[in-house]
């Protein structure tokens, strides 16, 4: 054994002497180190993809809502879709026109109203109600993935619980749902002190036909405008 050798066996001895156990973690530590940031996604991309998240964090740029989260294959996170998202509303029939997705919601915070299209073609269309602004239980804004799609469920939280016939989630806690107590008509101004938790309530028949008609990984895109 050379002296060079010899002398990085004796340190290493005396290394494992002083911190025993200890000292065969951190390289096993610096492997995991390593590898986990590895995997890290790259956090550049559109600033309102990494903003999308979080409640009424949406960006608009020349009037065109873009937001969105990026995700791929299955991995559907809350808040992922496949890419961001430029969404112009116009008339009613109009709302479909440009979108270019399988299977698309759009739902507008401003006037209260969903639209389901089918690439450009729009399939249905219903008033709704949002997030109130009171107590700051706003629906968040961003482009979304369905996540699941349950039946006959309740969905509780602080001073709520709540029996749903059809719950499609699709960012997490927040999700497209019926409301067979909400005794204000859907698409009503009194949203803002009298709305939802931060859910879409829908009608109840269009909520079922959304059920059917939506799967896991059909886009969900919420806009202010």
């Amino acid at each position: 054994m050379s002296d060079r050798r010899h002398a990085l066996v004796a340190a290493w001895l005396r290394f494992v002497g002083r911190y025993g156990w200890r000292a065969y973690a951190l390289p096993i530590l610096a492997v995991v180190t390593v590898a986990a940031l590895a995997r890290q996604p790259n956090s550049g991309g559109h600033p309102a993809a990494r903003a999308a998240a979080r409640p009424g964090s949406g960006s608009t740029a020349g009037g065109v809502q873009v937001e969105g989260l990026t995700g791929s294959g299955t991995d559907f996170r809350a808040g992922s879709t496949p890419a961001p998202i430029a969404v112009t509303l116009g008339t009613d029939a109009r709302s479909c026109a440009t979108n270019t997705y399988r299977k698309l919601v759009i739902v507008s915070i401003s006037k209260q109203h969903l639209w389901a299209c089918e690439g450009a073609k729009q399939v249905n269309s219903t008033p709704v109600t949002t997030g109130k602004v009171v107590g700051h239980d706003q629906t968040p804004l961003g482009s979304w993935r369905v996540q699941d799609k349950q039946r006959n469920r309740y969905l509780t939280g602080p001073g709520y619980r709540d029996y749903v016939h059809y719950w499609v989630p699709f960012n997490g806690d927040f999700g497209l749902h019926d409301a067979p107590w909400q005794t204000m008509p859907f698409g009503s101004k009194d949203w803002r002190t009298k709305g939802s938790h931060g859910c879409v309530h829908v009608p109840t028949a269009t909520m079922a036909w959304i059920y059917r008609w939506s799967q896991v990984g059909s886009t969900v895109v919420t806009v202010e405008r």
